[in-house]
């Protein structure tokens, strides 16, 4: 009989590294998220998740949006479950800059 291969359990350690990058308003969030990486979207967005406790909003930005700027209907969009709203407004978020330049 084939011998069974025990299940090994990892841990996760997360190092953070600060892009130099802050928004102080909606404009400047939207041009900060189209230049920063997907790696610094992706742990804006999900390490929620990771953190153990719950508020009111399930990301970084739609926690700022609502609590900081008082934008409550788009930190609900960016808070979403429904994944396709969620893309939809960042993607509004994230036209910003690469707009500004078209003329």
């Amino acid at each position: 009989m084939e011998e069974i291969k025990p299940f090994e359990f990892k841990q996760c350690v997360s190092i953070l590294k600060s892009t130099g990058r802050k928004a102080g308003t909606l404009r400047k969030l939207r041009e900060v998220i189209s230049s920063v990486s997907d790696e610094s979207i992706f742990h804006h967005t999900y390490q929620y998740f990771l953190k153990g406790h719950i508020l009111e909003y399930t990301n970084d930005f739609a926690h700022w949006t609502g609590e900081s700027l008082e934008e409550r209907a788009l930190a609900e969009r960016l808070s979403e479950s429904d994944s396709r709203n969620r893309k939809v407004a960042f993607l509004f978020l994230r036209k910003g800059k690469r707009d500004e330049g078209r003329t």
